[in-house]
């Protein structure tokens, strides 16, 4: 009996391998029903962004490009319709005019806003998702 309990002891002392410690973090079953759902989703948005967004942003604006009539105002065919399409594009008053009517400063602008939702999209889930396995 005596040689029963020691090697019961001797048993416990001994460490075993640990599943946590060779894969650093042992994943729970709701985590995996999570990365269903998260991989997929990451990859729909990527896919939106990255080539509906822009094809969809491309359609609006050759919807909303001033076009320049060959004739003008008396019927006669027009000459110079590079300068009769710059007079439309300064007179031009539509919401989407800063899509195809571009300064420095206009594509500047656009520029930053794209990349700075772009770094907030890609921050706020990793932020979100570690925030709630921290309470």
């Amino acid at each position: 009996m005596h040689s029963a309990g020691m090697n019961l002891f001797l048993q416990s002392a001994i460490p075993q391998p640990s599943t946590e410690v060779l894969t650093g973090y042992l994943l729970s079953e709701v985590d995996l029903l999570q990365a269903f759902l998260i991989i997929p989703t990451s990859f729909l948005v990527l896919f939106i962004y990255t080539i509906c967004f822009p094809l969809i942003a491309i359609r609006l604006v050759r919807q909303n490009l001033p076009c320049v009539d060959p004739y003008n105002d008396s019927g006669e065919i027009r000459t110079e319709i590079k300068e009769e399409y710059n007079r439309l594009m300064n007179s031009d008053s539509g919401p989407y005019n800063f899509l195809y009517n571009v300064t420095a400063w206009r594509e500047k602008l656009m520029t930053g806003i794209y990349h700075a939702l772009g770094i907030i999209q890609s921050i706020h889930p990793v932020y979100a998702f570690g925030l709630r396995y921290t309470h």
